[in-house]
């Protein structure tokens, strides 16, 4: 095993990041056996020829091996990491409630005096025990769990993101133009493998993204959010006006993540939104007596308004929505 282990070294380039990743695939492998699959795995992986040039060659493919060896439930929440923007601190409440609203806590994980927040917290710690994800500083003031928050560092987002557009997890529309990206790419959104993507990610950018003509992010927008198929709505950005007619067609939503971003009111049309288990408007400037229409949502999970004015009025009808578990004003 000790022979293994060196030659399995020698193909991560000497990168720290590599080498600690490799530990986290053997530390599961208990036999010598277990360790000859991993070696020949990584043999495979490097004769793929994958990754760019010859330093980084091996440590794309230890990386890659990383998430091939997850298990399938672990899979899809690495994958759902992707959604959040880069070198972000992902707060772990939040993670767990959208893990659970998009059903990838397995249920049969859950037994005895668990909730599925503890299986949550369980999957993300054999994450981070395959250094697969970064937990942030354990705060002594935190109730939540151990630790508060998580990260992906930029390699293994690389790979994040790359398995996502292999297996149609999820797609990202990055509409920022700051780092030279297109704000939408129109032949990927209306291909046929986008068809199958049942979940989106916006990431809006900043006033400065647009100052140049305003209305190119509401007619990209709204070109994204026009597919009736999508099942989660995940958008990050500030200061950004949300039109009310940009959700009709959302019409089996279980999803919709507008932290940050500015509204003008609160859209009627989330209200008719019934399938929605997870909706977060928390930060998004809402004033005013919020839309009594929000007692339509029967299936919510977990609604979050902080940090919005201090001034804003909740409607009696939070007792209709018989499911909600967290309610946050």
């Amino acid at each position: 095993m000790e022979e293994l282990g060196w030659k399995m070294v020698r193909n991560c380039g000497g990168l720290p990041l590599a080498i600690v990743v490799l530990g986290g695939i053997l530390v599961t492998k208990h036999t010598a056996r277990e360790w000859e699959m991993v070696h020949g795995n990584i043999n495979s992986y490097m004769s793929k020829g994958i990754g760019v040039g010859q330093q980084h060659r091996g440590v794309s493919q230890v990386l890659a091996l990383s998430y091939d060896d997850l298990p399938y439930e672990l899979k899809r929440c690495f994958l759902y990491l992707g959604s959040f923007p880069e070198d972000s601190q992902i707060n772990l409440e939040k993670l767990y409630q959208l893990w659970m609203a998009e059903d990838l806590v397995l249920l049969d994980d859950v037994g005895g005096e668990d909730t599925i927040m503890d299986v949550g917290e369980r999957y993300l710690s054999e994450l981070a025990q395959r250094y697969t994800v970064q937990l942030g500083v354990q705060e002594e003031d935190f109730s939540f769990g151990r630790f508060q928050n998580c990260s992906l560092h930029d390699r293994m987002r690389e790979v994040c993101l790359s398995k996502n557009k292999e297996e149609n997890f999820l797609n990202v529309f990055d509409f920022g133009k700051r780092k030279g990206t297109k704000p939408l790419d129109s032949s990927c959104s209306s291909s046929s493998s986008n068809a199958k993507v049942r979940r989106i990610v916006i990431h809006l950018g900043n006033e400065e993204d647009y100052k140049d003509d305003p209305r190119e992010l509401v007619s990209n927008f709204e070109h994204v959010t026009t597919q009736g198929h999508l099942r989660s709505v995940l958008i990050f950005g500030d200061d950004r006006l949300i039109m009310d007619s940009h959700f009709k067609y959302l019409k089996v939503l279980t999803v919709l993540h507008l932290e940050g971003v500015k509204l003008v009111g609160f859209p009627k049309a989330v209200g008719k939104l019934i399938h929605l288990r997870y909706l977060n408007l928390r930060n998004c400037e809402l004033q005013g007596k919020l839309s009594s229409s929000i007692g339509n949502l029967r299936c919510l999970q977990t609604l979050d308004l902080r940090d919005n004015y201090a001034n804003l009025i909740i409607p009696n009808v939070l007792w209709k929505i018989k499911k909600l578990n967290t309610s946050i004003s």
